[in-house]
């Protein structure tokens, strides 16, 4: 069981109201935590150069590694957790399937 479901089944045995400032430090803890020896040493199999990684840091190199590889919520994320602005474009593309099989 994850870290994270164990605090939540604790405070649903004691009868405890599941406190958001409570879930904050917990998850701040579990992000914080040292990233397992085996995730590092595959990441640096990868070619990232990582020091004092944290669980953070392996969310951050799979944000990123989604981003390049073309997903458009990772490419927004990343852009906004760095400061960049994001544009809706209003008449996108619109794709017309009239390619017809050569047996119709």
């Amino acid at each position: 069981m994850s870290h994270i479901a164990c605090i939540l089944f604790a405070y649903r045995q004691e009868g405890t109201a599941i406190k958001q400032r409570d879930l904050k430090i917990e998850m701040r803890k579990l992000l914080n935590a040292k990233l397992p020896e085996d995730e590092v040493m595959e990441l640096k199999e990868k070619g990232y150069k990582v020091t004092n990684a944290t669980r953070l840091t392996g969310i951050v190199i799979a944000l990123y590694k989604k981003a390049a590889a073309g997903d458009m919520s990772a490419i927004k994320e990343v852009l906004s957790l760095v400061g960049e602005k994001t544009e809706t474009i209003e008449n996108g593309v619109t794709i017309i399937d009239d390619v017809r099989d050569k047996d119709s």
